[in-house]
């Protein structure tokens, strides 16, 4: 049976490495340390069954990330979920 995947993509090495401890013993666990480098595995082909995405990263942000997959119709279907240490007032996505 097939092993399913997670991707984290999280700016931060402690989140990175309790996520990838925590989930790593019930699943295959992608890592990236921002968006672009997550788009880098996407494009190599590394397809997830489900993200988890920080919402506050340098450079491209979790909202931003979101926005860009969700546009192409290979990676728009995958779940995700996306995980932040702000308060609501700071990461509301704005319309």
């Amino acid at each position: 049976m097939k092993q399913s995947r997670i991707l984290v993509v999280d700016d931060s090495p402690s989140i990175r490495r309790l996520l990838s401890h925590n989930l790593g013993k019930k699943f295959k666990v992608l890592l990236a340390e921002n968006a672009q480098g997550a788009l880098d595995l996407l494009d190599k082909g590394q397809m997830p069954d489900l993200m988890i995405v920080d919402v506050a990263m340098p450079g491209m942000d979790g909202f931003s990330f979101v926005d860009r997959i969700r546009q192409d119709s290979v990676y728009n279907a995958i779940p995700l979920i996306m995980l932040t240490a702000g308060t609501r007032a700071a990461t509301k996505k704005k319309d």
